[in-house]
């Protein structure tokens, strides 16, 4: 599978918050690529270039976080992708697999960072 270097996965299901992470992430330079929930990212997994990190939110509807984390996590081709949740609650026992967790709201610099330790 080919890696799209700086390629960016969001799953978001909230539009604005998607939209903002997105202008964010192309102002520093990342390529983007948004989804509104887990099902939609599954699909963009097959058809697209493989990201360098998945920013995952918790809390969507059709497939949440945590289902698609638990996917993601015993699929060959998608296991090794950093995962890092995105929520306003703390971590819970579901979230094991991820490669970080940043709780809502962060600081920009926060998150880019974040996405910068994994993108490099």
């Amino acid at each position: 599978m080919r890696v799209a270097i700086r390629t960016v996965l969001v799953v978001e299901d909230e539009p604005d918050f998607r939209r903002l992470l997105e202008q964010l992430l192309r102002q520093a330079g990342y390529r983007v690529s948004a989804v509104r929930n887990g099902r939609r990212a599954l699909v963009r997994l097959r058809r697209g270039p493989r990201p360098c990190i998945i920013l995952l939110d918790l809390r969507m509807p059709v497939m949440s976080g945590h289902e698609l984390l638990s996917v993601l996590r015993d699929h060959p081709r998608h296991r090794m992708i950093p995962v890092v949740l995105m929520t306003s609650e703390g971590p819970d026992g579901q979230t094991q697999g991820a490669a970080g967790f940043i709780r809502k709201p962060f600081e920009a610099k926060q998150l880019l960072r974040t996405v910068a330790r994994h993108c490099a």
